[in-house]
C-alpha cells in the first residue's frame, strides 16, 4: 500500500494523540480511511467503531500524514528535509487509542458507490 501506518503517539492524551502515517509513493489521501476496530491480541475484528475518511489531496512520496484525534484546522508543515507532514484533525472530544481492545486499519478506498436515505443513489 502506497500508505503505510508507522505509529500512536500520546495515545490516552487528547491533546496530543494522534496516529502516523507516511507515504512511500506519491498518492491521493482522500482514498484513505483510517479504521477504529476491535482486536484481541493479535487479532483484528470486523467490527468498526469509527472511521476518518482523509480528505482529498495530494501526498508526495516520504511525506508525513498525521491524524490528531481532537478538533483542529487542517495544515501542512515542510520540513528541513524537503518532506511536508500532512496534519488532519478527527474533531473528537475524547482520546480513542487508550484502549488496549482496538487497532487501527487503513484502508484505501479507491472506488466506492453510496445510498442516500431517501433511496436515491450517487
Amino acid at each position: 500500500m502506497s500508505l503505510l501506518l508507522k505509529h500512536f503517539r500520546a495515545r490516552g492524551d487528547l491533546q496530543q494523540e494522534r496516529v502516523v502515517m507516511r507515504a512511500n509513493a506519491d498518492v491521493e489521501v482522500g482514498q484513505f480511511a483510517l479504521c477504529r476496530t476491535a482486536r484481541d491480541g493479535d487479532s483484528i475484528y470486523p467490527t468498526v467503531y469509527d472511521t476518518f475518511w482523509f480528505p482529498d489531496g495530494v501526498v508526495q512520496k516520504g511525506d508525513f500524514v498525521v491524524l490528531y484525534t481532537k478538533p483542529g484546522t487542517t495544515s501542512f508543515k515542510k520540513g528541513a528535509s524537503g518532506t511536508t507532514s500532512h496534519f488532519y484533525y478527527w474533531g473528537r472530544s475524547d482520546a480513542v487509542w487508550d484502549d488496549v481492545g482496538v487497532a487501527a486499519v487503513l484502508m484505501h478506498v479507491g472506488e466506492w458507490h453510496s445510498l442516500l436515505p431517501d433511496g436515491n443513489d450517487r
